[in-house]
Order: C-alpha cells, then structure tokens, then sequence
C-alpha cells in the first residue's frame, strides 16, 4: 500500500529519535515499502538537506500505475532512510526490486533475523501471509528492545489480500506481549490524505469507508517469551491486557 506523507509524519518522531543512535539504525521491511510522495513534499516533512540524497527509482512508472499516483517523481525508499541515518532491508517471499532476502512470513523467521531491527515495516504484508499469525510473530520478533512496528493493512479493503484485519488484532497481540501501542486509527485513502478515524479497540462498531485501511505503530518496551492471545472479549475479566 506504500508509505504516504501522512504516515511519514506520525513516523518522523521515532526517525527522529532513532537518527540519534550514532550509527544507521537498522529498519527492516516486511516487501519493499514504497514512498508515494514527491521529492518536493517529502523535503518539506524532513528538510532540504536531504534533497540531494533523494535517488529517484528506475520502475518509477510502475510505481505510479500500482499506486494510482499522477506523474511525480518516486523517490527510493532506501534512499530515504539512508538521508534519514537509517539502513533498509527488505525481505519478500520472491526476489523483486529492493528485496535483499527471499523469506517466506508464514514460516518462523529465520534465527539471524531475530532481535535485529530497530523498526519493521509493514506496508501491507501480512494480509497477504495465509500464515498471518505467524507472519505477525515475525514482525514482533525481529525487533530490538525500545524498536518500533509499523502496520498499514486492510480494515474494509475486499479482495485485496486474505485478509481485513480489526483494532482488536493489533490490541491484544501486542497487549500481550510487551509492546505499547503508540497510535491505532483508521484510515480512509479515497477521502484525502489526512482522513484518519478512530477506532475503538475491542468494541464492535460500523460505518467504516470501503478501502480504508488500519494504521498503526507501536513500540517494544519489555522483552519476553511471545505468545498467543486469546481475544479480549472471551477473557474472564472482559479485556484484554493493554
């Protein structure tokens, strides 16, 4: 689904914080994530200094007839982070642009992976894993001490991949497992790019936009054995542990 300015925003704090690490903070992507925004805005969000590190992509028209996009420039993903002192690498379950490892999500990642990355990104993966729960785990896995995830998934995306994912998803998998929820919002692409809405994270609730999509960041503040949860509203207590 690609990276949009609104999302860059919401990450610039954590970008922010780990471009002060001394060294590239490692990032891992769950695929290739695309930036959708042109060189022009994402220098207006970040800073004209890293204007002449912006490589533009070779598959640039591509990524406009994926994306729906008019004809910007695109600018790589890598070359961002790398402006922004963060090393991106990439796995996907078949070689493509960008992709440094073939790994397939539905199985457990590989040992070397493990507790590697200060953020993992998921533009859009998991939906796709028939193994989701699995691909979860791996995402939660691969992060560091203090690391942060991001998901951008399907809330009301029909056919898009396996599966829509719901808030109660997000909130008792990491609830459970020693992670802070940062920020969980919809986010309904067709109404422009700041049309964020809440979401509660257990409760039932309707009139979501078709093709909106769920967001969310959260951040591993405890390390622990992950498990399984079991969703909230069968709890005995009626909730879940966030």
């Amino acid at each position: 689904m690609g990276l949009p300015l609104s999302i860059l925003y919401l990450l610039r704090p954590a970008l922010t914080e780990l471009a002060q690490a001394g060294r590239p903070a490692p990032v891992l992507g769950l695929g290739y994530p695309d930036v959708v925004e042109s060189r022009d805005d994402l220098c207006t969000l970040f800073g004209e200094g890293i204007r002449g590190q912006l490589a533009g992509r070779p598959d640039a028209a591509a990524v406009r007839a994926r994306h729906g996009l008019e004809a910007h420039d695109i600018v790589d993903t890598r070359a961002l982070f790398a402006a922004l002192g963060m090393q991106l690498e990439c796995v996907d379950v078949q070689p493509g642009f960008g992709i440094d490892r073939v790994v397939d999500l539905n199985e457990k990642l590989p040992s070397d992976l493990v507790g590697r990355y200060s953020m993992v990104i998921d533009p859009g993966t998991i939906e796709h894993c028939f193994n989701i729960g699995q691909a979860m785990m791996n995402a939660a896995q691969a992060l560091a001490l203090g690391g942060f995830v991001v998901h951008v998934n399907p809330l009301s995306m029909f056919n898009h991949g396996f599966y829509n994912l719901n808030p109660t998803f997000y909130h008792d998998f990491y609830g459970d497992n020693g992670f802070q929820i940062l920020f969980m919002q919809g986010l309904a692409p067709l109404q422009g790019a700041g049309a964020f809405f809440d979401v509660a994270p257990f409760q039932r609730f309707d009139d979501v936009p078709v093709n909106s999509v769920m967001v969310v960041i959260a951040r591993r503040v405890g390390m622990r054995e992950l498990t399984w949860p079991v969703q909230g509203k069968y709890r005995a207590d009626g909730a879940s542990a966030a």
